[in-house]
């Protein structure tokens, strides 16, 4: 008891003893593997239905309860590559030449890197370049803004997130990330994202003009509420359609935490397409030019000034 007092320990917790996995259910998860590694496409469901023509009594959420004991980490996976030195020209380990061949033909480049050589992101199947990023202290004098959105569909936790990014353009046509959103929101939230973004930029001084975009699909169910809001508001602007494929400033996600946007994008950036990853903000700024953007017009102050004549 006093030993427990001082270590800060429950008295149950220091005689309990857990108990072994049974030998039915490691011979279950053994075979959920099996299956997953085959059929990496496969639900809950539909592996409990092959489960169970295999003799195996089993339901949806017995299934699914082998990915919760994987995200608590108590069992945790060992992971191998599917060749010797884990890159595509090495030697199978996993399968026979001919199916390691077979496999290989049959899966996109980003998904045989994730699926069998366990390297979802390698220079291989990267889409971008990390280096083809450039990092400015401080934005061009005069520019135009374009503020693009990329709507979720849900405030869920495990939902994408809603991608609003603002690029500027300077009058060389070069873009730069200035501002921004990358969390779960709401309608209403989207809608004080939008307006409040398009406020800020409308009152930055070198700012020639604000377009604002947003994805076409999202659009259809937000315009709505949108356009009520602006009648409310007093603040009426146009929102182009878009059409998607689908230390920097900070910004506050939903529960109200500081997150770095230009860390989040290039995180999307060098992640991309790696199986899983977010990449909203990559959707968002992906359609910039559905806006025909034009660069600022700059104009040199003496040429404003009126003629003068000499007598």
């Amino acid at each position: 008891m006093r030993q427990c007092e001082l270590l800060g320990l429950c008295q149950s917790s220091l005689y309990y003893h857990p108990k072994p996995v049974s030998d039915a259910d490691l011979k279950l998860m053994r075979r959920i593997d099996e299956l997953h590694l085959k059929h990496p496409f496969l639900g809950a469901r539909r592996l409990a239905r092959m489960l169970e023509r295999e003799g195996f009594d089993v339901g949806r959420r017995h299934v699914g309860t082998y990915s919760v004991i994987m995200e608590r980490g108590a069992a945790k996976p060992r992971i191998y590559p599917s060749t010797d030195d884990g890159t595509e020209t090495g030697k199978p380990v996993l399968f026979s030449p001919e199916e390691h061949e077979k496999r290989r033909r049959a899966m996109s480049n980003a998904i045989f890197a994730s699926q069998m050589l366990q390297k979802p992101i390698s220079k291989a199947t990267a889409t971008f370049d990390i280096n083809h990023l450039r990092f400015a202290e401080i934005r061009p004098k005069t520019v135009n803004i374009f503020i693009l959105g990329d709507p979720a569909n849900s405030k869920k936790r495990d939902s994408d997130r809603t991608g609003f990014a603002v690029l500027a353009m300077d009058a060389q046509r070069n873009f730069f990330l200035v501002d921004g959103y990358n969390h779960t929101m709401n309608l209403g939230e989207r809608w004080q994202a939008s307006s409040g973004l398009r406020k800020r930029w409308m009152n930055e001084p070198g700012v020639q003009s604000v377009g604002v975009g947003y994805e076409k699909y999202g659009m259809q169910a937000d315009i709505e509420h949108f356009q009520s809001r602006m009648e409310i508001d007093g603040n009426s602007f146009e929102i182009e359609e878009v059409a998607w494929v689908k230390e920097g400033s900070q910004s506050k996600d939903e529960e109200g935490r500081l997150y770095d946007l230009s860390t989040r994008f290039i995180t999307e950036f060098i992640n991309h397409p790696g199986l899983g990853s977010y990449k909203d903000l990559l959707d968002a700024t992906s359609r910039v030019y559905d806006l025909n953007p034009r660069p600022p017009v700059i104009i040199n102050e003496k040429d404003l000034e009126p003629p003068t004549f000499d007598e």
